[in-house]
């Protein structure tokens, strides 16, 4: 399985979208969430098409 490193969205849209759970988040915290979902995202991806 190839995951793809790229950043899908800006520290500052993802803190627009947690909205007041960002606040006490640091950037560097609010970074590993995005590449946590992602990672989830793309395995998740993947998993559907070995099974459908």
């Amino acid at each position: 399985m190839l995951i793809k490193g790229n950043q899908v969205i800006t520290i500052t849209e993802a803190r627009e979208l947690l909205g007041d759970e960002s606040v006490g988040m640091t950037d560097e915290e609010v970074q590993k969430l995005i590449e946590d979902f992602d990672l989830i995202a793309q395995y998740t991806i993947k998993l559907v098409q070995i099974f459908k």
